[in-house]
């Protein structure tokens, strides 16, 4: 309903993303209000990211295909199939994938504050030994350790974050 809403006002421009030589659209809000160009985006971001994911690091996207269950890795030895979702909202996406993934360290990149309000719901179903939420801009980012937040909280009261409305 949010989505329509917004986009009522705006005119929606179709433009096939095939490449990286695709220019970007003078209007972003028309472009972006297509369903078809969000989806050809996401696409596009997901595939590059795993073919430019650096090789010492570990690279998992979801969500961004043509499968919106479907989940790849830039390594293939790390079973992503527990993160296999349709959740539609990347926040909780983003939280399951934080509290299934094996790995020592995970970041999570948002820039909304619901985001840390879950993941330190969520903290003790972590399998990671270091969980951090990055945060902020390009030029100055922030990273929080999630732990430490809720280290911060009242003993308890994390278990009060859930039915706030965001």
């Amino acid at each position: 309903m949010t989505r329509q809403r917004r986009s009522k006002t705006i005119r929606p421009i179709r433009r096939v993303i095939e490449g990286r030589d695709v220019p970007l659209p003078s209007s972003w809000s028309n472009f972006i209000s297509s369903p078809d160009n969000k989806s050809d985006l996401a696409r596009f971001l997901s595939e590059q990211l795993l073919e430019n994911a650096p090789p010492d690091k570990e690279v998992v996207v979801a969500g961004g295909f043509e499968n919106e269950q479907e989940v790849k890795s830039s390594h293939t030895a790390t079973n992503i199939m527990p993160l296999r979702a349709s959740h539609e909202e990347a926040d909780t996406r983003l939280v399951l994938h934080a509290v299934n993934i094996p790995f020592d360290t995970v970041v999570v990149s948002a820039q909304d504050t619901d985001v840390l309000l879950l993941l330190v719901a969520h903290f003790h179903r972590v399998q990671c030994n270091h969980l951090w939420m990055m945060a902020g801009t390009k030029k100055k980012r922030k990273y929080i350790p999630v732990d430490a937040v809720r280290q911060k909280l009242p003993t308890g009261s994390e278990n009060a974050l859930l039915p706030f409305p965001h």
